[in-house]
This record gives C-alpha cells, structure tokens and sequence, in this order.
C-alpha cells in the first residue's frame, strides 16, 4: 500500500509556478540515444497535487529494432503510433504545463532529438522542467541511490501504478514511471518549507548559473521561504534521514592505549574459553536476543579458537566457508578480551578489505552484539582521512567561491549541502548521491588533508570530524579498519591508527594484494592537476590558496616593510604553480605518446601496461629527457618558502590570519615535496626489491600513469606488522589451496614463523543439495579461437532452456562480448546486462536482484564481494579459469623471481591464485540455507591438465562432467525440476 499524497502548503505549488504539471516517462532500446529510440511513452497530468489524466502509448516502427532487451518486433498495440503521431499526442497533452521527469537529461536527451527531427520545438526550450533526480539528491543524499523504484521505496509509493488502475487494461511501464514520478515529487515539495533557509541560500548560490533546466528551483524555493508568513518556530526542522554515529557505546574520557601501554602477557586476564562457546549455544546469550537464531558448531569452534589464540598470542588462520558467521565467531572473543583487560590499555583492532564489509560489521553485526554481551562495549568505524569532511574547507569554499566550481562540481556538491550542516560523522560514504564527473574533483576540495590541516591550531578544530573519529579510537574497545588504511598505518608509523597489540584481518586473503597497492608509489598528472587547482587557478576568475591570500594582501592598508615582498612572492608563487601545471601537462603527454608506441592496442579489457626494467633509462629518452618537470616543482618549492618566510616576519596585529596562511601553505609545501620525492624516485637506480610500470588509460583523453610496488609485499608484512602483533587472527571463506593453507602463508611472509596455527571449517549449508557443479568436457580449449563461438552457443542453449536468473563471470570483455550477442536475440522480456554498459556495478546488481529471470555478464569485479540471494540467482556460468596475465608487470616479476630461485612459477603461483579466484566465483552461488543453483565451468582444462586436480579438490562439491549439450542441459532441467518437485 501506499502513503497518501502529502499535503502541501496551499501557496506553496503556486510560488513555484506548479499549480498544474505534467510528469513523464519514457522507455528506450538502449542509453545512447545516437543510436537507440524510444518504445514507449508515458505520461500523467496533476492540477494543485491531484492527478487530471494520463497518457500512454508505445511507438510503432516500420522495423523491427535490437536493444539490450532482444528483439523488439513492431507493435500491434492499440496504444500505439509512428513517432510522428505519438509525439505530437504528448505535446498536446502537455500543453505549456510544467514538464517534470526522473532523471531529466536522460529523458530530454531522447526526447528533444526526436522533437527536432519531426519539426517541433525542443521540450527544453519552452517547458519549465524538473528533475526529481536532482531534487531527492539535495533532501535525501544519504539514500542508497536517487533511482526511481529507491524513492518509491522510500516514500511507500505502489511501483504499479498506472498499470492498469485507470480504465486501461494494458499495462504500460512508462505511465506507472510516469505516476510514480509525479507522487514522489509531491513527497519532495512537501519537505521545501522545513529546511532553513541559509541552506537554502547556499543551493541558490551554487545554482546560480548552473545551465541545468532544473536550475530554476532553487531561487524560487529561497523566494518562497523569503515570502512565507510561517515563522521558523511554527515548523519542525528538516532533518535528513539515515545519518550514522562511528561510534557505539560509551567512550572513556581518556586515551586508553599509547605506545608505552604494551604489557607482558603475564599481566593480562585471560578469557574463559566456555564462556565465549556457551555464548553461542541453544541456551546463550545469542540464541536469547537474536530472532532467528541457529546453533552452528562450526561458528562456536571459530569463536573457541580465536579466544585461544587471542589470550594465548601467535597467530590463527581460518578459513570458515560461507554461512559459518565468522564474523560474530571473532568479534565476540575480541570485545570479552577488551573488556577483561581495559585497565591494561588492551583493544582490538578489525580490518577488512572492503569498505561495505567494514560497514556491514559496524552498523550490523557489533549493534546486534550491544543486547546480547551481558557488558556494554564500545567501538569505533575509523577510515583514512580523506573519508571525512574538512569543515574548515567546507566553510572556504561555500562562503568565498562556490561560482568558481564548474558545471559537474556545482551538480556533485548539491548534495553536501544539508548533509554537512547534520552529518555527525563526517564520512562522505554517508552520502549515496554523491557521484557524478565533478565528484571526484570537488572532494579534492573538501575531504581532509594531511598536507592542509591545521591541526590544534584550526578554528574548527573541535567539530573536525577526523579529529573526532582518532581521539574515539584510542580509547574504545574495538576499532574497525580497512586494509587500506591498516597499510596507510604501517606507512606512517602507527599515526593513523595508533598503537595495538591484537590484529585480526578478515577477508585476509587480499591482504597481501592490499600491501602491494597502498605501500607502492604512484605518480599522476591528476595530482599535480588538483594540487594547483587548490593553490592557484588561474583560468577565468584567479581561485585557490594563493589567489585568496593575495586578494586579502592587496586589500591591507599598512606600509609594513615586509607587505610589498610578501606580494611579490605570492605574484612569483601564482606564476610558477601555472609553470607546474603546463610543466606537468607537458610530462604526462609526452610519458602517454611514448607508451603508446610501445604498447599495441588491446582488444581486451585490460588496462595497457609497461614494466620499466630501468625507469631512469626509459624516463630519460627522447622528449621525457627534456620535460622540465622537476625544475618547475623546485622554482614552486623555492617561492612556496618565501612566503612561508614572509608571513613569520609580519605580526598577527597587520595580518590576523598570517599563521593559518602559513600552516595552509606549510602543509601544501610537504605535499609538493612528497611529489618531488617521488618523482626523484623514479629516476633513481633500479632496486631490486621494487617493480616498476606505467598504465595508459582506456580514454583517449586521459595521460599515462606511474606505478612501484614492493616485489616481495609478504617481507614487509612478516617485518612492519605480524612482529609487532601479541595476537592475529587471519580468517577469509577462501585461504586454503586443494585443502592446505601453504600458498596463503607463503603470500603474507609467515612460511618459517611459529606459533602459526590454522583452522579449516566448511559451510553448515547442505551443499551437496544445494549446489549442483558440472563441467562440458565437450567445449574446445580455451585456447581455441572459436572457443568464444562454442561458449556463447551453449550459453544460449541454457539461458533459453533454464530460464534462470544467470551471473556470467569471465576474464576477458571479448568473450562476453561474444556471450552477450549470442543471447540477444533469445530474451524477450527478460534483462540482459552488460559490465560496461548498463551501469555502475551498484546499479546492475540492484537491476539483477530486482528483476526475475535477468542475465548479468561481468568481469573482474563480479568475481567477488557480492551477495544476491535467492531465485536473482541460480545460475552461474564460469566462462575461463581466472589465470592472472602473466604479462602484469608485478605478476611478471613475481614470476621471474621464482624461476630463478628454482622454482616453477606455474604451479607455485598462477595456479594457486586462479583456484582462490575460482572458489570466489563460485562462491557467488550460494549464500543462504535456501539457496539452490548450478555453476557450470566451461574450461575444459579441469578434466584435461595436469593442474586440474589442484581446482578440483578446491571445489565445495564434486564436479559432474558432461559430454554433450544435450546431456549437460537435461542434467540442469532435472536439477531445478527436483526443486519444484520438493516444494
């Protein structure tokens, strides 16, 4: 059922010229409207928030088109017309009202082509038009997404109506958009008089030549508000939903753990390992305040081991299938081992890989434990600082110049608006709205900074939000991390985190991946481009540090000695931050045209890449020898330190805000110099221990990067983490290779270090019932160039025959490519989409779940890290064993390095990861006790390799192979047939 229709201000749709309005939807073969058209059209027209009368119907054309959705014949409907008719009918219907859409330049980008083709005016140019999309973004930006069907969720408003409720006995998709549409606006409006009207102030600066056509709203919404009789008292505020603390429980008043705190063990208080085991049985705790509830032996010798481990010190590898609840299994240890030694400055740090797991155990997982400990705890969800919002930046760049932001970065920061005026945390994941081109840009404008906070010396000093998060995580029970941060730590000497003693790191098997990554270097032309963006922009009005102090400078009015030298230097800064733009632009052109006549053009996925053997050599051919990039990055550094100088020699009397302008250009500077530092390391001689590449972009538009990794990320995890740890825990639901956990050791530098202990548990899932795993012996080698033409047949063959909900996972965008054309023609009414081409990852995973019977094909990214549960999927089709490329610079050095030490890279490593990359997909299948579906792995190699025995083994269920399609089909049919006979 749905809420009513809100009611509204009696003036309130009058003010903002929408007494009558129309909203509308359309439906269309694909997103490109260059080459797609539109099928259906639908619309409704409301006169003061009631619904007048609706319009529908769907467009006949003389042939038939391809879409994403199959094959869409011409249309036979009664409702239908030639674009010329049905077009001309909605402009009649809309007349001059108001024209309101979800997700309006989609909709006008079909729409005002199609218009102009036929002759009419373009819907933008004579229509006041809205966007809902826009509108949800700036009242609702903590929501998941600002799509259609999560308002409706939202707002309780029925998905189906218009189908079939008006006297129209077809159902029209568009017309219930359409419906939906207009209702979730007037849920919208009726929160307009709420907000404060500084916000709303803000909204009107930053639409103020927006060049959007929803721009109009905002200074109509401020008018309104100026005008309103209503006394701010006479209304609740307005305060957006969904706004998260990162901390549970009560904090101490004091810092509980530094350095110095680290104890013997003797003078720790152990856990009772039976209270931890009885807190998991029938009778527990746990059983107590959780609703459903089950008992599973593998969750209470998970939770028994860790506490061992934990008061006993070494480390504890588990590898616990899906279902097993590890996540509960280590928390409760951890909290009870907390909570026993708080005196003693004892806390755990959790890592994950993942922010969505770190988030899933802070707002899921720990809340659920506070009713069932019998002692409270407390916790912290602690991020890298540049997660959080700068308010002091936030202010600066609201206050002084939000018209120097360009189109997409004005679009990305209407959302921030209400929510940094009542975040309580601060952390930008909060805002599900935030996306767009400008998003990453104007967060570089916003996020904290290292380089530019003022620390103790900062007028917001007492609401910084990462300030905040630090001080809470020093003093609770449980911190809660990710990997990238727990690097970030290492490379900072506990800064960020802060000294601890007990570790443990779920999804550890990317651990060693996540060492490589974040304690690498890497070096851009977008770092230097946000660098400079921020000190000194001189593009149409002069905008950043620089600029901003300058402008304050030229307006004192003293004859202070030191003023005209400190003009000077900023003068001489502001030129040489240009020299560094145009210096760096220079680099990275002539980096990206040199590597693009060494790299071939690609007809794959992968990201074109280079190994530099000698970086210096390759760094100083041609062209690159003459770059000027590093002269230009010292002449900045030398101008930067005349104005730090000049600001020490003027007293705070001439100019109060000298000593924040100097911790502001202090901190850029450190930036600058971490720049140059690694710049210079790559012209340094080659070190061994180091590997070295460049990547070209997929975009033509976009430069070549630098990448260096550490070759050997296990040694510097073994040295800078695992032998400073008292206690680690180290569990994923894929460690072991065919049963042993050697490889994993291997990887994280703890092959030859005692007190290791490992723990291998299955699921509690009846997998043999439920999973059903087969393999077509009759499909070529992978190898085999019409291998593509035989994979997209069968695949074909069992999406028409089993017409399941199917994930297909493949490492190469060629063959799914191949898949995706074979199924084209077999789906109709059923949704067909394509990694790369339908959406974010986000966005297609919500469409799979949401709709019955749809194929989603992806790449490296699907492989794992998603749940869908349920009949959204019951097919999983493997299309390659997930080999690494072994001309992957790091993966090519880790394979030299092996032949030489005598070793055979194959089956010491390319083996290996594949199997744990293998048992990640198919570990997409099952995620539930009623889950039930079959995976079919279509390389051949299983059966026919020497290393075959080695994924076998690795696999949760025996493996069925078949001989012919019509075998291996039949088989499938039977399987899902023995469900429905079951149910």
């Amino acid at each position: 059922m749905m809420n009513a229709i809100p009611s509204l201000p009696s003036d309130l749709l009058p003010a903002l010229g929408l007494a009558d309005f129309v909203a509308v939807s359309l439906e269309t073969t694909g997103s490109d409207p260059a080459f797609e058209r539109i099928l259906e059209l639908g619309a409704v027209s409301f006169s003061q928030g009631r619904e007048v009368s609706h319009f529908s119907s769907t467009i006949r054309y003389r042939e038939s088109l391809k879409s994403g959705k199959g094959a869409v014949s011409e249309t036979k409907s009664d409702r239908s017309g030639t674009p010329r008719r049905v077009l001309t009918d909605l402009l009649t219907f809309i007349g001059g009202q108001p024209v309101i859409c979800h997700d309006l330049d989609y909709t006008l980008g079909f729409l005002d082509p199609a218009l102009k083709r036929l002759g009419h005016e373009r819907l933008s140019e004579d229509h006041l038009l809205t966007d809902t999309g826009i509108l949800a973004c700036v009242l609702l930006p903590t929501l998941p997404s600002p799509s259609l069907s999560v308002l409706a969720q939202y707002f309780n408003v029925d998905p189906s109506l218009g189908k079939g409720e008006r006297g129209d006995s077809d159902k029209s998709r568009t017309l219930s958009n359409a419906c939906v549409t207009s209702e979730v606006f007037l849920h919208l409006l009726a929160y307009l008089k709420r907000v404060d009207i500084k916000s709303v102030d803000v909204l009107r600066r930053i639409a103020d030549g927006f060049k959007h056509p929803s721009a109009w709203i905002f200074p109509a919404w401020f008018n309104y508000l100026m005008l309103s009789p209503t006394l701010e008292s006479d209304v609740h505020p307005y305060r957006i939903p969904y706004l998260l603390d990162n901390s549970i429980g009560k904090l101490p008043k004091m810092s509980r753990f530094t350095t110095d705190d680290c104890r013997e063990d003797s003078e720790l208080e152990p856990v009772d390992s039976a209270t931890v085991k009885a807190f998991f049985t029938a009778a527990g705790d746990l059983a107590q305040t959780f609703p459903h509830f089950e008992v599973r032996s593998e969750q209470e010798e998970m939770a028994t081991a860790c506490t061992e481990v934990i008061c006993q010190g070494g480390i504890l590898a588990v590898e616990a299938g899906t279902g097993v609840g590890k996540s509960l299994a280590y928390l409760v240890p951890a909290i009870y081992w907390a909570q026993a030694n708080r005196d003693r400055s004892e806390r755990v740090v959790i890592s994950t890989n993942t922010i969505n797991l770190q988030e899933q155990l802070f707002y899921k997982d720990l809340p659920q434990l506070v009713d069932s400990l019998p002692e409270p705890f407390s916790a912290v969800l602690l991020k890298g600082r540049n997660n959080y919002l700068c308010l002091s930046r936030w202010e600066t760049l609201i206050t002084e110049h939000p018209l120097r932001l360009n189109a997409n970065e004005r679009m990305a920061l209407l959302p921030l608006v209400l929510w940094a005026a009542q975040t309580r945390s601060g952390d930008i994941s909060e805002v599900g709205a935030f996306s767009g081109e400008g998003s990453f840009g104007l967060w570089g404008q916003l996020g904290s900074e290292g380089g530019s906070c003022r620390g103790a010396r900062c007028g917001s000093r007492n609401r910084c939000f990462h300030a905040r998060a630090r001080a809470a995580a020093a003093k609770v029970d449980v911190v809660v991390v990710n990997h990238a941060l727990l690097m970030a730590d290492l490379a900072a000497n506990h800064q960020p985190i802060g000294a601890y003693n007990t570790l443990v790191v779920d999804e550890a098997h990317h651990l060693e991946r996540a060492a490589s990554q974040h304690l690498g270097r890497e070096l851009n032309y977008f770092q230097f481009r946000f660098w400079v963006g921020r000190m000194y922009e001189s593009e149409g009005m002069p905008n950043g540090h620089l600029a901003r102090i300058l402008q304050h400078v030229s307006r004192v009015q003293s004859d202070h000695p030191v003023l005209p030298s400190l003009k000077s230097a900023l003068q001489e800064a502001g030129y040489h931050v240009n020299m560094l733009r145009q210096a760096a632009q220079e680099f990275f052109r002539v980096l990206t045209a040199a590597l693009r006549d060494k790299i071939p053009r690609q007809d794959n996925n992968y990201i074109p890449k280079l190994r530099l053997r000698k970086p210096a050599d390759f760094l100083q051919e041609g062209p690159l020898a003459d770059a000027p990039l590093l002269q230009s990055i010292l002449a900045v550094e030398k101008a930067l330190r005349q104005i730090i100088s000049a600001l020490d020699d003027i007293s705070a009397t001439i100019l109060p805000q000298a000593p924040q302008w100097k911790d502001e250009v202090s901190g850029a500077m450190e930036e600058l110099l971490q720049f140059k530092a690694t710049f210079v390391f790559f012209f340094s001689p080659v070190d061994d221990s180091w590997v070295f590449w460049a990547e070209l972009p997929r975009r033509q538009e976009y430069f070549a990067q630098l990448f260096a990794a550490p070759l050997n990320a296990g040694d510097v995890l073994r040295e800078r983490l695992f032998n400073g740890l008292r206690a680690c825990i180290l569990t994923s639901a894929t460690l072991t290779v065919a049963g042993r956990f050697h490889y994993f050791f291997r990887k994280v530098g703890l092959s030859d270090t005692p007190h290791t202990r490992t723990l291998k548990l299955g699921s509690p899932f009846d997998l043999k019932h439920q999973m059903f795993v087969v393999l077509p012996a009759f499909l070529p080698s992978p190898r085999s160039p019409d291998f593509e033409a035989h994979i997209g047949a069968l695949t074909r063959e069992i999406v028409r025959r089993v017409p399941r909900g199917t994930l297909g996972l493949f490492t190469s965008y060629r063959a799914l490519q191949a898949v995706s054309e074979a199924l084209r023609e077999i789906m109709p009414g059923r949704a067909l989409l394509l990694q790369g081409q339908n959406g974010s990852r986000d966005q297609l995973l919500r469409r799979f779940r949401e709709e019955p019977g749809s194929v989603l094909l992806g790449t490296d990214s699907f492989w794992e890290g998603i749940d869908v549960v349920g009949e959204a999927l019951e097919l999983l089709l493997v299309a390659k064993l997930p080999f690494e490329v072994p001309s992957e610079p790091l993966v090519e050095a880790r394979l030299e390095k092996l032949k030489n030490e005598g070793k055979d890279p194959f089956m010491y490593y390319t083996v290996p990861e594949a199997v744990i990359r293998l048992r990640q997909g198919v570990g997409r299948l099952i995620r539930s006790k009623t889950d039930r579906g079959a995976a079919i792995i279509c390389d051949s190699r299983l059966d026919q390799s020497r290393y075959g025995k080695a994924f076998l083994e690795s696999l949760p269920v025996p493996i069925q192979v078949f001989h012919t399609p019509e075998e291996l089909v039949e088989a499938l049919e039977r399987f899902f047939e023995e469900e429905k006979n079951a149910s």
